[in-house]
């Protein structure tokens, strides 16, 4: 039985998705009671939440758990379910940590601990993704992913841990950690160059890299997370992918959030192996360590 850490997206997106995924109740704590009750989505949910009194006693009763917290908590919170021999399962938010250096011990320590853990690179899951024919090297033709939106820290002023790169927040660190698990995924294993971009040195709102592997054609991407047009393309002389965000092809069902089938698509990946998963994040963490000239 799966118990949420975290009172946002763990709710909202994670709590649909577990429940549909695995057809059984959800440990919560009281404390989250009044956010459920907030949220007409989650209305058809709620028989089966399993209500306990605080956080500790989740984490007792629950063989697994997903964090959904800022990166500095979640490595707490990792740690703390490592020590419940009970807990088999973890599904992690991405970041894991808010450093690549911190990210890169953290993962080690799952590596080595026997559980099953995922991280929450869901764009792998996405429909486009799935189909996605990544093109091998024609003659030096370059590869262009333009991601263009208006965060939602941006767009509404807030002064969150999502627009600091120390924190794991940003461009690079929040945002573009999707498409490093998108690169590995498709062979890319060394960086050509990288730059982060902003008003704010601290508060990056761009990144720029080139991305380069021997058989592969160069890989040309931007982010840029506060612009005003919402652009998702990829491209290779022709569109590949072409939306408006990365999530727009996924159904809506009414209020509900379109992660919701993409997460369910995520969580049954822990049936598979888990040897693959971990040689696929050791893979992601090295690409995102060459990012940023960081080494263990």
């Amino acid at each position: 039985m799966f118990t949420v850490v975290g009172s946002g997206f763990g709710l909202y997106g994670y709590l649909p998705a577990l429940v549909e995924t695995f057809g059984e109740p959800v440990l919560l704590p009281e404390a989250y009671r009044a956010k459920v009750d907030a949220r007409p989505e989650l209305e058809r949910y709620r028989e089966a939440i399993r209500w306990v009194p605080d956080a500790d006693a989740a984490l007792a009763q629950a063989t697994g758990v997903v964090v959904a917290t800022p990166p500095h908590r979640q490595v707490a919170e990792v740690k703390r379910c490592l020590s419940l021999a009970a807990i088999d399962s973890m599904v992690l938010e991405k970041p894991l940590a808010p450093t690549p250096a911190e990210a890169h011990a953290l993962l080690e320590a799952l590596r080595h601990s026997g559980r099953r853990y995922r991280l929450g690179y869901t764009f792998l899951q996405t429909r486009w993704a799935e189909s996605l024919a990544w093109p091998q090297r024609d003659g030096g033709r370059e590869v262009a992913i333009t991601w263009t939106f208006m965060a939602h820290h941006f767009a509404h002023g807030l002064h969150n841990w999502k627009r600091i790169h120390a924190e794991g927040g940003g461009a690079l660190r929040f945002f573009g950690v999707h498409l490093l698990a998108l690169l590995a995924r498709a062979g890319y294993r060394d960086v050509k160059e990288s730059v982060l971009e902003g008003a704010v040195p601290a508060e990056p709102e761009r990144w720029r890299a080139v991305f380069t592997a021997p058989r592969l054609p160069d890989c040309r991407v931007l982010v840029d997370a506060r612009c005003e047009e919402a652009r998702f393309r990829i491209e290779a002389g022709t569109p590949l992918v072409d939306l408006s965000y990365p999530y727009s092809d996924e159904p809506a069902a009414r209020e509900a959030d379109r992660r919701i089938g993409v997460l369910q698509r995520f969580l049954r990946s822990l049936d598979a192996p888990q040897a693959e998963f971990d040689r696929f994040y050791a893979e992601v963490d090295a690409l995102w360590r060459a990012v940023e000239g960081s080494r263990p």
